[in-house]
C-alpha cells in the first residue's frame, strides 16, 4: 500500500501494525499505517484499500499524536462534512466505497513535517483452497522507510482459533508459530515485497460447524491486541443494552449424486496471429473434444479473440445435436487471423453479461452455474491488469486455462486460473492434448449444489426475516458461510436449522441443531451478519437506501451508501494550495 505523488515520488511508510483474528472462515483485522508528508507543504493524499469479502467497520486517525475518531454517516453527508472541513482550513479524513470489498481513502489537509497514523478495521470472509484456509493481506506496495536511521517496521500479529485441532500452519513470509490444539499464534516482523498469505490446515472441514456469537465489545484476543474499537462510539449498537446472538455455519460439501452436471460454458480461444499453425491446431483439436464430451442440455458459447472478439452466438445456447452440429463446424473453420491479443475486453464482457443475467433472473441464473475455459498461447501485454480485473470480479464463476505452446506465459494462464477459481494446464506444441482435456473437464463438471435454502425453524430475528437470502451455486471444494441475525428467545431446545440444495433432480440435506458447542463472544460475527443483509438489501440498492443507511451507521459498516469521516479542528487554519496526490490501488 502507498501514496504517491504525479512523479511517482512516495509518501515515505514508516510504519505497519496489523492484528487479526481468525475464528475459521472468517476474520477480524485491524491495520495502522503510519505516513510522513515530507513535502514541505500541506497534501491531499488518496488512495484505494482493496480486500475482497470484506466489510470496513471502524477508522480513526492520528495526527501529531492527537486522535481524530472517525464517525458512520450517510455517503452525501460525510462527503459535504469532507468538503466544507477542507475550505475551512481543517483536517479531513474519509473512507468510502468504491465497489464492495474496495475502500477508497482520502487525506486531506495534512501539514507539512507531519506523521500521520490510519487505523481501520475489517471482518472478512476467507477463502478456501485445497482444504487451506487462506488468509491475506494486501499491504506490500511501499517499502518501510527509515526516519533518523530508525526503522519503525513492521509487527503482524495472527490469533487463530478453529473449531478442531490445527494440523499445520505455512506463510509466505518468515513468522513466528505458536500452536495448541485448535488455537495458534502467528507473529511476523518482516515485511517482503509481495502479499502477505497465511494458510491454516485443519481436519474435518467438510462437517458443518455452527458458530452462535455473544455479543461483547470486550476483544476476544489478548494475543493481538487491538488499537481502535471494533464498532465506533458513535454507533448505536454500541449503546444500546442488548444484542441479539449472531450465527455462522460453515463447511465444504462433500456431495454425491447421480444427476447430471449443467453449466453454462464458454470457450473463450485465442485467434491471435501468435497462435497460427501447430498452436491452432491444438486449439481445436481441444475444443472438439470439449464439445463432444459435455453432458447435453448444458449451455454454451464460444467466444474468440485477438484485437476485437466475436461470439458464436448473440447468447449462449441449449446443447443439442443441432448446435452440436453448428459449433462443430465453426470450430473446424477457425483460424488464427484475428491480430493482436487483447484478452480484456472479452473477459468483462462475459462476466458483465453472467452479472446482468444474476440481476435480470437470479432463479435461472444458479441452475446453471458458469464456467469459462480459455485456451490461449498467453502472449498479451497487461497481463497485471487482467488478473487484477479477474480478482475484483469472477463473482460466481469459474475460469479453467489453458497454456498452448513452450512460450505460455505461466503468470497469466496459472493467475487467471488462480484469481478464476479455476485450474490451470499447459500443452507443448507436439503433445497430445486429450488427457488434459478431460482432466480439466472433470474437474469443472463435478458436482454443483444450487438453489441453497435455510430454515432457521423460527430462531431468526423477527427483523431480519424478511429479508431473503441469495446463495449462489456451491461448486465442489468450495465452502459455504451461512449468516443470521438470532432472535433473543431463550427457547432454542430441539430447534433445528436445516440446509437444503440441489444437484439437479436430487435434493441434499444437512440438520444442525442450535446448541451451545461452539459459542464465543465478540462481535465479528454480528458485522458480517450485518453485512450479508446489506448485500441483500443493495440488490435494489434504490428502493432499500434508508434499511442500508440504517444498518451501515448502525453497526459502523462502509457501503454503498455509507462513509467515515472524521474532522480535524486546529487553532490554525490551513490555508494553503495542497499538494495532490495520485491513487495508488493495493
Amino acid at each position: 500500500m502507498g501514496l504517491f505523488t504525479s512523479e511517482m515520488a512516495d509518501i515515505p511508510l514508516t510504519k505497519v501494525q496489523v492484528s487479526a483474528k481468525i475464528i475459521h472462515f472468517v476474520a477480524d483485522v485491524e491495520v495502522q499505517l503510519s505516513y510522513l508528508n515530507d513535502f514541505g507543504e500541506p497534501i491531499e493524499a488518496v488512495f484505494k484499500f482493496e480486500h475482497l469479502n470484506a466489510a470496513l467497520s471502524n477508522f480513526e486517525v492520528e495526527v501529531k499524536g492527537k486522535k481524530h475518531v472517525g464517525i458512520c454517516k450517510e455517503k452525501n453527508e460525510a462527503l459535504q462534512d469532507y468538503d466544507d472541513a477542507i475550505a475551512s482550513g481543517k483536517g479531513a479524513y474519509m473512507i468510502e466505497d468504491v465497489r464492495y470489498g474496495q475502500f477508497m481513502v482520502s487525506v486531506g489537509n495534512l501539514p507539512p513535517d507531519s506523521e500521520c497514523r490510519l487505523s481501520f478495521r475489517y471482518v472478512v470472509a476467507l477463502t478456501v483452497e485445497e482444504d487451506l484456509i487462506k488468509f491475506s493481506l494486501p499491504i506490500t506496495s511501499t517499502p518501510i522507510h527509515k526516519i533518523d536511521n530508525t526503522s519503525y517496521g513492521v509487527s503482524i500479529l495472527v490469533d487463530v482459533l478453529t473449531h478442531t485441532e490445527i494440523e499445520k500452519i505455512s506463510c509466505s513470509h518468515p513468522v513466528d508459530i505458536k500452536k495448541e490444539g485448535n488455537k495458534a499464534l502467528v507473529a511476523c516482523k518482516s515485511l517482503l515485497r509481495k502479499e502477505f498469505d497465511l494458510s491454516v490446515h485443519i481436519q474435518d472441514l467438510h462437517e458443518p460447524v455452527h458458530f452462535v456469537e455473544l455479543f461483547s465489545k470486550g476483544e476476544a484476543s489478548e494475543e493481538a491486541p487491538f488499537y481502535i474499537p471494533a464498532i465506533p462510539a458513535s454507533s448505536p449498537i454500541d449503546k444500546a443494552e442488548s444484542v441479539p446472538p449472531a450465527s455462522l455455519i460453515t463447511f465444504i460439501p462433500k456431495i454425491q449424486t447421480e444427476d447430471e452436471i449443467y453449466s453454462e460454458i464458454i470457450f473463450l480461444v485465442d485467434r491471435s496471429g501468435s497462435m497460427a499453425g501447430a498452436k491452432m491446431n491444438q486449439a481445436k483439436n481441444a475444443l472438439q473434444l470439449f464439445l463432444r464430451s459435455l453432458p447435453q442440455n448444458s449451455l454454451l458459447n464460444i467466444v474468440s479473440f485477438g484485437s476485437t472478439y466475436s461470439s458464436l452466438w448473440k447468447q449462449s445456447l441449449t446443447l443439442t445435436s443441432e448446435t452440436l452440429e453448428q459449433a462443430t463446424q465453426h470450430v473446424a473453420e477457425m483460424k488464427a487471423d484475428m491480430g493482436g491479443t487483447e484478452l480484456l475486453a472479452p473477459i468483462k464482457n462475459i462476466l458483465n453479461q453472467f452479472r446482468i443475467f444474476k440481476e435480470k433472473d437470479f432463479e435461472t441464473y444458479q441452475n446453471f452455474p458458469k464456467q469459462i475455459f480459455c485456451l490461449t498461447d498467453g502472449e498479451v501485454s497487461n497481463t497485471n491488469e487482467i488478473l487484477s480485473y479477474l480478482k475484483r470480479n469472477i463473482g460466481d464463476a469459474r475460469l479453467f486455462t489453458f497454456g498452448i505452446g513452450a512460450e505460455a506465459s505461466k503468470e497469466l494462464v496459472s493467475g487467471m486460473a488462480k484469481f478464476g477459481k479455476g485450474k490451470a494446464e499447459y500443452v507443448k506444441t507436439s503433445e497430445r492434448i486429450e488427457s488434459k482435456v478431460i482432466k480439466q473437464l472433470r474437474k469443472a463438471l463435478l458436482p454443483i449444489l444450487k438453489n441453497i435454502k435455510v430454515n432457521w425453524n423460527g430462531l431468526e430475528s423477527a427483523e431480519f426475516s424478511t429479508i431473503t437470502k441469495h446463495y449462489p451455486p456451491i461448486f465442489d471444494g468450495e465452502r459455504i458461510l451461512i449468516f443470521c441475525n438470532l432472535s433473543e428467545d431463550e427457547n432454542v431446545e430441539g430447534k433445528q436449522i436445516t440446509i437444503t440444495g440441489t444437484t439437479g433432480k436430487q435434493i441434499h440435506e444437512w440438520q444442525l441443531p442450535r446448541s451451545d458447542k461452539h459459542v464465543i463472544q465478540g462481535t465479528t460475527i454480528h458485522r458480517l451478519s450485518a453485512m450479508s443483509y446489506i448485500l441483500e438489501l443493495q440488490r435494489n440498492a434504490k428502493k432499500n437506501k434508508e434499511k442500508i443507511v440504517q444498518l451501515g451507521t448502525d453497526w459502523g459498516l462502509v457501503t454503498k451508501y455509507t462513509s467515515y469521516i472524521a474532522i480535524e479542528d486546529r487553532d490554525i487554519a490551513t490555508y494553503a494550495s495542497m499538494k495532490t496526490i495520485n491513487i495508488q490501488q493495493v
